[in-house]
């Protein structure tokens, strides 16, 4: 498993522009809710257990997250727990039309706000040239924040360190072609 440095600081090359990571604070949260809310709808008991393909992904996501570094891991269940029980609460009181329909609205307005963020970086979103970078950017908004607090400045300086050596190694990738 790499350590957290390296995925945050691979992740952080994609996203160097300030607006372009003030794009995700909003498109993020908009598509991680609605992915919850379309995984939450099928459903199936497991004894007397409601489970959901949300609950199974959900669960991997903050244990793959706690592995990599407890508080940042920690702070990551604060930012997805809400988002999570908003959408299984709202799967389980709405009706499939409107669930469908706000499904939709939040998937492509985050995914606007994420193309509108990798446009004005020049540089297109980081699950292109690997999926599993999609799931790093809960986990790298979380970074941001706790960074930003000045919190963690050790990790903030390696993650910032990887981002430069990814940045300039895709820049002179994509000039060799």
């Amino acid at each position: 498993m790499k350590p957290v440095s390296q995925v945050l600081g691979e992740y952080a090359a994609y996203h160097r522009h300030p607006l372009n990571r003030m794009t995700h604070y909003f498109g993020i949260p908009l598509i991680i809710f609605s992915l919850l809310l379309i995984l939450s709808i099928p459903s199936y008991f497991v004894g007397q257990i409601n489970i959901s393909a949300a609950d199974i992904i959900i669960a991997i996501i903050i244990i793959w997250y706690l592995r990599l570094d407890t508080l940042l891991g920690l702070l990551s269940v604060l930012f997805l727990l809400p988002v999570y029980l908003l959408a299984a609460l709202a799967t389980s009181s709405l009706s499939g039309s409107m669930v469908n329909g706000i499904f939709a609205f939040t998937f492509i307005a985050g995914w606007i706000l994420q193309l509108l963020g990798h446009r004005i970086e020049k540089r297109r979103p980081a699950l292109v040239d690997n999926f599993m970078q999609v799931f790093s950017a809960p986990l790298f908004l979380v970074s941001e924040l706790v960074f930003r607090l000045g919190l963690r400045q050790s990790l903030a300086m390696q993650v910032d360190k990887i981002a430069q050596s990814k940045a300039l190694e895709m820049a002179s990738g994509a000039n060799n072609q």
